[in-house]
């Protein structure tokens, strides 16, 4: 079976296993389980069930399928132990471990993996085919072409269609919004410069420990703050440490039973998080992921609570069952809302309609009754 189309960044990934009714991924209201859709779609996978087989998942790179998922399994450590030759899987996955919480954590390389990173180093064409959708190929007048960032160990890591994003696999450094005069080889040694990339040429491999959030970095709001400060930068969103928010009310064990039972029966929305990952910030300012991230939940949250009336509420309208046309099944998140958005606008024109209707009848009995008592 061949990789389902156009999920080749991480959130055309995720959403797939955001999808409503049926379509959604069976384990997503359990906490014990690892496999979650920001563990799943950083790892590579995509979700693409089917009747006998209701948790499958699909990389993206390399078309295997993975299913009979169990609460301890890890989607990094899955990937790569069952397809070990996949590109992204040695690339992304070695360094990476998922966390209860649906939430990515780099470990780093074992210091017994020295030949092996060595090797990878000088395997340019391996993180050369990562590269393969690059924005910005064609363009004569960019130095950063795929060529020079395989070249200084990086490989194409998209979070959304047309990100340019860029991940060390040797640190977990990412950078993005590249601007033409950029050197990649250069950047990446002024911001980790303690990475293995670069300490392989040592006779000595220190064991360097990076830090446990790698951070994402954009090239060209960092590079204006310098004048201010050399150590200013504007991190935006790590892809390793991706955390969304947590559902409450999720059960601690499913087996695959009831797991199958959620794929044909549950026909909840999905609280698709179309928000997800934040726009370039204004300023060129330290900001730590977890503060950004937290702070893109709670304005989530506040605008659900405004809309909805109630925290209360707006539970209550997450657990009623949605029924879908096959139109609506493949309808996109924005023409799906816009629907729905019509939809209360006609429910609340009808329901105007028939109030003016009522007051135009009592007044006209109000109005009988004031002629009868004057005569």
């Amino acid at each position: 079976m061949k990789p389902t189309p156009n999920v080749d960044t991480f959130q055309q990934r995720k959403d797939t296993f955001l999808r409503r009714g049926r379509f959604r991924w069976p384990y997503i209201k359990y906490t014990s389980y690892l496999a979650q859709p920001n563990t799943l779609a950083s790892a590579g996978f995509s979700f693409s069930p089917a009747k006998d087989a209701p948790d499958n998942v699909q990389c993206f790179h390399c078309g295997f399928e993975l299913t009979g998922w169990e609460p301890s399994d890890d989607p990094f450590a899955e990937h790569h132990a069952h397809q070990p030759t996949c590109t992204y899987a040695q690339l992304h996955c070695q360094a990476r471990r998922a966390q209860e919480g649906d939430k990515v954590e780099w470990v780093g390389w074992p210091p017994n993996s020295t030949q092996k990173l060595v090797e990878m180093r000088e395997d340019v064409e391996m993180r050369l085919a990562t590269f393969e959708c690059w924005p910005h190929k064609g363009r004569e007048e960019w130095n950063v072409t795929a060529e020079k960032l395989s070249q200084a160990g990086f490989y194409y890591t998209p979070e959304w269609p047309g990100d340019d994003t860029a991940t060390c696999a040797f640190c977990g450094y990412a950078l993005a919004e590249w601007e033409p005069e950029d050197e990649p080889n250069a950047e990446h040694a002024r911001r980790a410069p303690d990475c293995l990339f670069f300490k392989l040429d040592l006779d000595v491999v220190p064991q360097v420990q990076p830090s446990p959030q790698p951070r994402r970095v954009s090239v060209h709001a960092s590079r204006q703050s310098e004048n201010d400060s050399d150590s200013s930068k504007r991190p935006r969103l790590s892809t390793n440490t991706h955390e969304p928010v947590e559902e409450e009310g999720r059960d601690e064990e499913a087996p695959l039973s009831e797991a199958e039972d959620d794929v044909d029966d549950e026909n909840t929305p999905a609280d698709i998080p179309v928000g997800q990952v934040p726009p370039p910030l204004t300023s060129p300012t330290e900001m730590n992921v977890d503060d950004e991230v937290n702070t893109a939940s709670q304005i989530d949250t506040q605008a659900t609570t405004q809309v909805d009336g109630t925290a209360e509420e707006s539970e209550g309208m997450e657990e009623e069952a949605w029924e879908l046309s096959e139109d609506e099944e493949h309808m996109t998140v924005e023409e799906f809302i816009r629907a729905c958005c019509d939809q209360k606008i006609a429910s609340l024109e009808a329901s105007a309609s028939q109030m003016v209707s009522a007051f135009m009848l009592r007044a006209e009995s109000t109005r009988a009754r004031i002629c009868d008592m004057t005569w």
